[in-house]
């Protein structure tokens, strides 16, 4: 069990669950932390000076709800030499020595009744059991198959919730930026500079030269992670058409310099570029310690989803609404909001949408209702951004979208507004862009209501007779 523990501490993704921590020189040379850390590996956790100092420094940093158990293991590891095919061949001369921390909760369980046959008698009892790791860390990590002071391997069971204070007490160094905060990171520093110039057209050419440069990387198999500088970023810019000056301002203000502040690396570097594009990261996963034989990785499916962090039930994803047993009222959960359809109107099945030509790459069409009397129909369909806007998914909000849009409109014939109006279902709010189309002499008005929820636009889509408002429409609608 306490290996069972101690192994879900080098589980998850590099770069997300694991984070590389790095010592400088000045560190390993002379500090307190480093010392600390040295004393606890070369002791084989025997100095019990050192391993006072180590809990103390936990016990005054950790801020856990409830009880916790921290282990503390130490361990040797023949390396094997192995041939460049990865066989391995025998084992080495090379010896890794390391220390393994976890953090694991100690949960209650429900009080109960249990019998204990030294008294004969029952007796009341609450239950505790120790929970998988919220923290943990290797030092030091195994790089290129030897041990590499200059950097520790911690573990986060929810990347989004770091333990700073123990991080600064035990290492005392720089954390680098999570995947996720990369991206929003980079979505608003070009959002910024890019101003008024920021674009759908734009946000997907930078995608595509993006997702590409992502392709040719893992084509490659160059086991370094990818980086973009500032000057491609650059480069893809002008392609765009955008201004110079815009240009030149996302080149010398380093916008994609994701490292973080302090972090100067050569060329305005952007690590992780693969995991800012969205894409499965291309950088190789941590070597582990443990004896290389099946079933001992701590990077298994397995250990990788139990180290994930836990999504709410709350948080969802867009779905096709849901119909009631009659057939008139149809409610999507994911925007909360519920179309009570007239008396005369039918459904459409999603069937029948996708014959219509419905769920496109990056689209999903959640409901559709039609008046075969008159042509009148209702749309609520999702596109996600992610997916046709990648990384800068962040920097496309309703007013960019809807330039957009407009563009698609007038090339198909439909005559957009020129105003943009803000239209209400209960508390949400939406951008109403109308336009007027015409088939076959017939004119009906059109209106696209917009709103962006997380990482995807929703859109109602009404068409209507020419003398036909939004709000006639809109009052079918309910938020939920």
């Amino acid at each position: 069990q306490y290996f069972a523990l101690l192994k879900k501490s080098l589980s998850g993704r590099l770069g997300k669950h694991l984070i590389d921590l790095v010592f400088s020189t000045q560190q390993v040379v002379d500090s307190e932390e480093h010392k600390l850390l040295m004393a606890l590996r070369e002791s084989g956790l025997q100095d019990g000076e050192a391993r006072q100092a180590f809990y103390q420094k936990a016990m005054e940093t950790l801020d856990l709800e409830g009880s916790y158990l921290l282990l503390l293991a130490h361990d040797t590891y023949d390396v094997p030499v192995k041939a460049k095919d990865g066989t391995r061949l025998e084992d080495g001369d090379r010896v890794f020595s390391y220390i393994l921390c976890a953090v694991c909760p100690v949960k209650e369980g429900k009080p109960g009744l249990s019998y204990y046959p030294g008294d004969n008698e029952f007796h009341c009892y609450s239950p505790q059991s120790v929970a998988a790791p919220e923290y943990g860390f290797l030092f030091p990590a195994f790089d290129d198959r030897a041990a590499n002071l200059y950097n520790a391997l911690f573990y986060c069971r929810k990347p989004d919730l770091l333990p700073e204070a123990f991080l600064d007490s035990v290492f005392h160094t720089e954390v680098p930026m999570a995947a996720e905060e990369q991206k929003e990171a980079f979505q608003e520093a070009l959002a910024e500079a890019l101003g008024q110039e920021c674009s759908m057209d734009v946000v997907q050419v930078l995608h595509s030269q993006l997702s590409g440069l992502v392709a040719e990387h893992k084509e490659s198999k160059n086991p370094e992670p990818l980086t973009l500088t500032a000057r491609t970023i650059g480069q893809i810019l002008t392609q765009c058409e955008v201004p110079a000056e815009n240009v030149e301002a996302e080149v010398q203000g380093g916008a994609v310099d994701e490292a973080g502040e302090g972090n100067q690396q050569p060329e305005e570097e952007t690590p992780g570029a693969e995991s800012l594009s969205g894409e499965e990261s291309g950088e190789p996963e941590a070597e582990k310690p443990e004896n290389e034989e099946p079933g001992d990785g701590a990077d298994s499916e397995e250990d990788a989803e139990e180290g994930a962090p836990e999504e709410t039930e709350t948080q969802g994803s867009p779905a096709a609404g849901v119909w009631d047993e009659e057939q008139t009222v149809c409610t999507d959960a994911y925007a909360g909001v519920q179309f009570t359809m007239p008396e005369g109107w039918i459904p459409v099945t999603q069937e029948q949408m996708a014959q219509l030509g419905g769920d496109t790459a990056g689209s999903l069409y959640a409901m559709m209702a039609v008046d075969l009397a008159s042509g009148s129909n209702v749309i609520t369909l999702y596109e996600d951004l992610e997916e046709t806007a990648g990384i800068l998914a962040g920097s496309v909000d309703e007013d960019v979208y809807i330039e957009s849009l407009r563009g698609q409109l007038e090339a198909q014939g439909i005559v957009p507004g020129e105003e943009v109006e803000e239209k209400s279902i209960g508390s949400q709010t939406y951008h109403c862009l109308s336009a007027i189309t015409e088939s076959e002499g017939v004119v009906m008005n059109q209106y696209y209501l917009l709103r962006k929820i997380d990482s995807h636009m929703f859109c109602i889509l009404i068409t209507a007779q020419e003398d036909e408002t939004a709000d006639e429409y809109i009052a079918m609608f309910a938020e939920v």
